[in-house]
């Protein structure tokens, strides 16, 4: 079974209805070699980690 190496995300902006902006953002994922499992609550912290960060450039924009 292959392992994926990152993962899309893609947010939506929901601040305006109607309007279609998202981004789309790729982390790595990080896996244990020796057992192939991926680390899902470090991949949660990385998105939480993204999703604030975009969150704050898109209201320093307004």
């Amino acid at each position: 079974m292959d392992i994926p190496m990152e993962a899309q995300i893609r947010l939506v902006n929901k601040k305006w209805p109607g309007r279609e902006e998202f981004e789309f953002i790729t982390l790595p994922l990080r896996r244990d070699l020796n057992t192939e499992v991926l680390n899902v609550s470090e991949l949660a912290v990385q998105i939480l980690c993204c999703v604030t960060t975009l969150n704050a450039l898109h209201y320093r924009s307004d």
